[in-house]
């Protein structure tokens, strides 16, 4: 079996074999693939870092600056509980 010289030519110079490769669409095609790739991977690395921020932030942060916002207290440190009113039926 004999293997053609145009099968070993890549794809996009067969497509343009007898065409204009200075018109602009030639290059373009030449290039789409690794502009494909960098969009792909910048894409990933935004996503990435948006979803691992608050993370990153946690890390890279003390927790006395930021806190969980939750205070710790004891019974003993509770005040006595309001008092409950007897709800007065409205009067006409």
């Amino acid at each position: 079996m004999k293997v053609e010289d145009s099968n070993l030519q890549p794809w996009d110079d067969q497509v343009f074999e007898n065409r204009n490769k200075e018109y602009g669409a030639y290059q373009i095609r030449k290039a789409y693939v690794k502009h494909v790739t960098r969009g792909v991977i910048i894409t990933m690395m935004v996503l990435l870092i948006a979803l691992f921020f608050p993370r990153i932030i946690k890390l890279f942060s003390s927790n006395a600056e930021l806190g969980d916002g939750f205070k710790t207290m004891s019974y003993r440190d509770l005040g006595p509980p309001p008092a409950i009113d007897k709800i007065k039926p409205l009067s006409k």
